[in-house]
């Protein structure tokens, strides 16, 4: 079981997948796959304050292919 919040942000759809339980990072990510599909993302928990340079670091993997 699991809740999904849609909403749009600057133009960007997003999806916040809630779990009911504690299934940890990767179990929430395996939650919300159908969302996901084939597309590259980003995981940023709830409780991180940060200064990243998303951009950058996604356009680094890009660039690398990485997979």
């Amino acid at each position: 079981m699991k809740a999904v919040i849609m909403a749009v942000c600057f133009g960007i759809n997003i999806n916040y997948v809630v779990p009911n339980d504690d299934y940890g990072t990767v179990g929430t990510v395996k939650l919300a796959e159908e969302y996901i599909k084939d597309e590259n993302f980003i995981i940023i928990s709830g409780d991180l304050v940060t200064d990243f340079a998303f951009k950058q670091l996604f356009d680094f993997h890009k660039s690398h292919r990485v997979t």
